[in-house]
């Protein structure tokens, strides 16, 4: 049985970790309630017995050196195993004491899985569930962390499918485009239309972006893009403006709205789930069969 070193200084990874979540000594300090000066020792102490640096000092704090953000993913995956640890323990004398993180991509609205919450908050009502908006690649790093237990995204995202995550696809989402009528005037269906109006787009990174894209380049469309949303209730708000002809999911539109019927286009996405099975803890699980009954079709 491998034992850890008796070298190994837990207190040090401890201080190690707030510090770089802070980037701040004094901050640290009052965290683990002693002095900025007791703080610069410990990082000292560790940096030597590493024979590294670990932070760029400078008068407006610290900043991780390449292998101290290194030693970080590392510490900072360990850190939430633990959490997972003691969140197990909590949950194995009541499941309704829990609490489950869920990362969900900017580019989709909390609309799509808000029912399933609210169910499963029904009935576990003293759960808390933490939920968190960042882009793909900032959630596929608090996935592979363990700092989320699930994450909702419209794109494939390979490099979590690469390390055997779990990936269910929940449903198809379809995008049509809309106007507002009021603002606008009566448009024609046809795609030249796309041409005579601003267009309101995904940004570039969506991949309802890209297929549109490839749609309009296919059929020899010029598009006037006058604004890419990363947000799709800003789209909505701004095509309800009148500032143009927006991408907007269906199950989005306002009575404000009129969709513009043109053929030979099918705009789809599949809104998936990504999780690492092994760490789930029993909350999330219970979490996960609301899901499936409330999501899929």
């Amino acid at each position: 049985m491998l034992l850890p070193s008796a070298t190994l200084n837990l207190n040090l990874y401890r201080v190690f970790y707030i510090a770089a979540k802070t980037q701040n000594f004094s901050e640290t300090a009052k965290i683990l309630c002693t002095s900025q000066p007791v703080i610069s020792r410990h990082i000292k102490s560790l940096e030597y017995s590493l024979n590294i640096n670990l932070f760029y000092r400078g008068p407006k704090g610290i900043e991780l050196t390449k292998e101290g953000e290194e030693l970080f993913s590392f510490v900072e995956k360990s850190y939430n195993y633990l959490l997972l640890g003691e969140k197990r323990l909590l949950e194995s004398q009541t499941l309704d004491r829990g609490k489950i993180s869920i990362g969900i991509s900017s580019c989709i609205e909390i609309k799509y899985i808000s029912n399933s919450i609210a169910a499963f908050i029904n009935e576990y009502p003293n759960m808390v569930i933490k939920i968190i908006k960042r882009s793909s690649k900032e959630l596929s790093k608090e996935l592979l962390n363990h700092s989320i237990d699930l994450m909702f995204d419209i794109t494939t995202n390979e490099k979590v499918i690469n390390l055997n995550c779990n990936n269910i696809q929940l449903k198809k989402i379809g995008y049509s485009f809309f106007y507002n009528p009021d603002k606008l005037g009566k448009i024609a269906n046809e795609i030249k239309t796309l041409e005579k109006f601003p267009l309101l787009l995904p940004i570039k990174s969506n991949q309802v972006r890209t297929k549109i894209d490839d749609f309009l380049a296919k059929n020899g469309i010029k598009s006037n893009v006058r604004m890419e949303i990363e947000s799709y209730e800003t789209m909505v708000d701004y095509v309800e403006k009148g500032m143009g002809i927006g991408l907007v999911p269906n199950m989005m539109i306002t009575k404000n709205l009129r969709k513009l019927h043109i053929n030979n286009i099918s705009i789809e996405s599949n809104l998936n789930l990504y999780y690492f099975e092994e760490i789930l803890a029993t909350s999330t699980r219970e979490f996960l069969d609301s899901l499936k009954i409330n999501i899929i079709e």
